[in-house]
């Protein structure tokens, strides 16, 4: 279960301003090195697939390996021998190139919605589901309400969590409450613990995580303890209180380096709240194959309540090795490699990773975007 940090929002990353000449067989050799010995699904994913696979997999990334030219042809034969292992909660970014992509893409949504708001009419919900970025509520008609939440970042906890307050009772008087996590960005377990509890009709089960216990590993937990390196660069301004639990669970780590450890007592969490209430009755959540990590981590608790159904389609599937934590070549930090601290427990009896959760009521293409929320709707109040 992810507890501490998912998004790696890469405007924190320093820009190299002036060109730089790379020994780019020496940095792939320490992406490949540094991820084999410290991320927590590599020797799972390697078991798995076969060591004669991996074996092939390297042998045809190495004769890549002599035709880099650039920084960028190195990022992208590195991500490519990455593939090998998951699809989601595994990076590899030149920072300068990261950078110019991503006002790019700024750019490119905002041309985007100039031109879609003029072909979109008579339906103002969905238009402020697709441009509006903060949660929001809003009564569909008597028996149902629309919860939006585009993130699950943590940044945006106090505003989910006030908004839940302030619609508490309108909330918990309505029949049917329709929530749309639609192309969400992952976040923190923590943003969504208001809602639970109104979605609440039996026990939660939730498998927790194991830290695989490295040095470079358990840096960022000594990091959390001391409110220094991730810890700022977050912003995160631990509690003492929170401080001596890093500390304690660091030193647990590091007395059990080359394993992977459980830092809590159980290994799995059951959740039960002292209240079932009546409403809402019904609740749909809609999702896409843009909801990776922290959303599915939110829909494998919510669907656990027999009120809750999935509408939309089929997850990205990225939740199974988690925790992100990133590691830095070179003294300008040009090049940056994210990769996993945490399996789940879950694993392998029920894998998410690149298969994603599936909808209870596939959407098909025949339905337009624009008429989901109608669609959801008129299932919930049959």
């Amino acid at each position: 279960m992810i507890k501490y940090l998912i998004l790696i929002p890469l405007v924190i990353f320093p820009y190299t301003i002036f060109a730089q000449e790379y020994n780019y067989k020496e940095i792939v050799e320490w992406a490949k090195q540094t991820f084999e010995e410290n991320d927590a699904g590599a020797s799972y994913i390697i078991e798995k697939k076969g060591r004669q696979a991996y074996a092939i997999h390297n042998k045809l990334i190495q004769e890549k390996v002599d035709t880099i030219t650039t920084p960028v042809s190195c990022q992208n034969v590195i991500r490519e021998w990455l593939s090998f292992f998951r699809s989601a909660h595994i990076e590899f970014h030149y920072m300068p190139e990261a950078r110019r992509l991503m006002a790019e893409k700024k750019n490119q949504i905002n041309n985007a919605k100039e031109q879609i708001s003029n072909t979109i009419e008579g339906n103002s919900l969905h238009n402020k589901y697709l441009y509006s970025k903060i949660p929001f509520i809003e009564l569909i008609n008597e028996h149902t309400l629309y919860l939006r939440i585009p993130s699950f970042s943590g940044k945006e906890k106090s505003k989910i969590d006030s908004l839940i307050a302030l619609n508490r009772s309108r909330i918990l008087s309505t029949e049917s409450l329709i929530i749309d996590i639609r192309n969400g960005t992952g976040g923190g377990d923590a943003s969504y613990s208001e809602i639970l509890p109104l979605l609440y009709a039996n026990p939660i089960r939730v498998p927790g995580v194991e830290y695989f216990s490295t040095k470079l590993n358990n840096q960022r937990m000594h990091e959390l303890a001391t409110n220094t390196g991730i810890a700022i660069r977050f912003g995160l301004n631990s509690t003492a209180e929170e401080m001596k639990k890093f500390q304690a669970d660091y030193d647990t780590l590091s007395n059990h380096l080359g394993e992977f450890v459980n830092l809590n007592s159980e290994r799995v969490q059951i959740t039960k709240y002292d209240t079932i209430y009546p409403y809402p009755k019904n609740v749909g959540i809609l999702i896409n194959g843009n909801n990776v990590s922290t959303d599915e981590q939110f829909l494998l608790e919510a669907r656990q309540s027999k009120k809750v159904k999935l509408f939309g389609t089929t997850t990205k599937g990225g939740l199974d090795f988690s925790n992100l934590y990133l590691t830095y070549y070179s003294p300008n930090k040009d090049f940056v490699l994210v990769y996993a601290l945490t399996r789940s427990l879950r694993v392998p009896g029920m894998v998410v990773d690149n298969i994603g959760i599936q909808p209870d009521f596939y959407i098909d293409n025949e339905i337009p975007e624009s008429e989901w929320i109608d669609y959801v709707n008129e299932i919930l109040n049959e």
